[in-house]
């Protein structure tokens, strides 16, 4: 452009100055989208608020156990219903003989003997190996008011469903009183917990290392069941069994309910080492 071109009331053509803009833009900005820690603990309430329960021993060593399992188990769960009409038929057939036998002891028999036939499922996780143990000892979840406690059926298949209730019994009643000894509480391998007391239809378990798997066992109730195509009223359990799912998979899994319900539907099969009507 020349001089030419500028004259009165004209000015050359000169840059626009940069748009002002506002502070902060025009370049990245750090944002902490990090959220803000939850604190650790509760806040404190007036005590006027509160009923304080200190936490008991027992109850410390139950929150540290179960914690362990949900931070370090990768839990599967199966679940199956399963008749129960035979089995409650089996136990009325016990006591007509005398014996003071309830659905627990058909229970633990069922599952330790499934074990037997499933033993994958009777194993540990060590990080570099799957150990499947040759000896199956079972806990048995007892609820006591300062927690849960897990007494041993220690090698549970050799035992019958008599010597089974007896152990039960002689377990659960010094539990109560605690005067467990220390050797009725260790080596477990596997967990039945069973609340058919507490009318509970289902529920899960979790898996306490160094085990690989536990079963949880509800009410026995009279349930809509189909048989043969046609739906019938019939007593039935919920079975759920919860896994490690670093040493068992889902066909192993499916497999030790197949041979759980075999046994419960079929619970003959259950009277190994007992003669009835000479016990």
């Amino acid at each position: 452009m020349s001089d030419r071109d500028t004259g009165p009331g004209k000015e050359k053509d000169k840059p626009s100055p940069p748009a002002q803009q506002p502070k902060g833009q025009g370049r990245a900005v750090a944002v902490d989208r990090k959220p803000a820690p939850m604190p650790n603990r509760a806040a404190p309430l007036p005590a006027s608020e509160v009923h304080r329960i200190p936490v008991s021993g027992m109850r410390a060593a139950i929150a540290r156990r179960m914690h362990q399992s949900q931070r370090e188990v990768p839990l599967f769960h199966l679940e199956r219903e399963i008749r129960m009409d035979r089995a409650l038929a089996l136990c009325e057939r016990l006591r007509g003989e005398g014996h003071t036998v309830s659905c627990g002891p058909i229970f633990l028999k069922a599952a330790a003997d499934s074990l037997l036939a499933k033993p994958e499922l009777n194993a540990r996780f060590v990080g570099d190996a799957i150990e499947v143990l040759r000896r199956i000892h079972i806990a048995v979840a007892t609820a006591l008011p300062e927690g849960l406690i897990f007494p041993v059926l220690h090698d549970a298949p050799g035992l019958n469903l008599l010597q089974i209730g007896e152990r039960i019994g002689a377990l659960s009643q010094r539990a109560g009183a605690k005067t467990l000894e220390a050797e009725d509480l260790a080596g477990a391998s596997f967990t039945v917990s069973n609340m058919g007391k507490r009318a509970v239809d289902r529920f899960t378990t979790v898996v306490l290392p160094p085990q690989a798997a536990s079963l949880a066992l509800g009410t026995i109730a009279m349930r809509p069941f189909v048989q043969e195509g046609t739906l019938v009223a019939c007593p039935t359990v919920h079975a759920t069994l919860s896994c490690d799912h670093r040493a068992i998979d889902g066909s192993q899994a499916a497999a030790y309910l197949e041979e759980l319900q075999l046994r419960l539907e079929n619970p003959e099969r259950l009277l190994t080492g007992l003669r009835l009507g000479t016990t």
